[in-house]
């Protein structure tokens, strides 16, 4: 059994909010964090949490990765959000692209690192 990594995007958690989901590692099903809280506790771990991203690193990331000091210093004095700003500068499938591509690997790295079968399928 395996999940695809697209699963998992879709259920994308962010470090600056509540975890909402984990994955029943027996099923590969994602569940509510509800399943997670009333767990017995076991030796085998069957709920795990899902990864949390740090979607504010990832868009400084993509901004430092287009390597213009034009743009680098719009985005550190801009008032705009970051989603306003990439679709001010006609960025937006590029980010959409970047973003994307970054999240797929740290979920990729997240299955790994807790020995979960998957599907790369981005």
């Amino acid at each position: 059994m395996k999940i695809n990594i697209s699963e998992l995007f879709k259920y994308r958690q962010y470090i600056d909010a509540p975890v909402c989901y984990c994955l029943d590692r027996k099923d590969y099903k994602v569940c509510d964090i509800s399943v997670y809280q009333t767990e017995p506790d076991t030796p085998f771990q069957r709920y795990i949490y899902l990864l949390q991203v740090d979607e504010k690193t990832i868009q400084d990331n993509y901004i430092q990765s287009l390597n213009d000091k034009h743009i680098l210093r719009e985005y550190q004095n801009t008032n705009l959000c970051f989603n306003a700003f990439v679709d001010d500068k006609a960025l937006w499938e590029d980010w959409w692209k970047y973003y994307t591509t970054a999240i797929f690997e740290l979920e990729k790295t997240w299955c790994e690192e807790n020995n979960i079968a998957y599907v790369y399928d981005l």
